[in-house]
């Protein structure tokens, strides 16, 4: 898979790339592409920032069959508490570009923190 802890606009152009000269390779997005930064953890408030080009360049990488999204660390891409309602839109979107044949759930279990400080309980 790739992690793109720094931000997804910035890896996109490679990832594209290696799509078009390696189209039997497949790769796995984690972490929604993580299009919310800093992606230490989506509970910063006002500190984290959706990214919306990164969000696009994740849908538009749809395009390629061998291309997989990993939906985790929800608490690291909501802007929201538990249950993150702000997902929902974008979940749906993933649902209509990708289909959910090339959505993977990930769990993120077992982790130690939440948002990035606060221990679990």
């Amino acid at each position: 898979g790739i992690m793109c802890f720094s931000g997804f606009t910035a890896q996109a152009p490679a990832i594209e790339a290696l799509m078009k000269s390696s189209p039997d390779t497949t790769v796995v997005i984690d972490h929604w592409g993580f299009f919310r930064q800093p992606a230490t953890g989506g509970l910063l408030g006002d500190a984290g920032v959706n990214d919306e080009e990164a969000w696009e360049k994740l849908l538009a990488l749809a395009q390629y069959p061998q291309v997989y999204v990993k939906v985790s660390a929800l608490f690291r891409v909501s802007g929201e508490p538990w249950p993150h309602e702000d997902l929902k839109l974008r979940l749906q979107q993933l649902l209509k570009a990708f289909g959910s044949y090339r959505l993977m759930w990930g769990s993120d279990w077992p982790f130690v923190t939440i948002g990035g400080n606060t221990p679990t309980s």
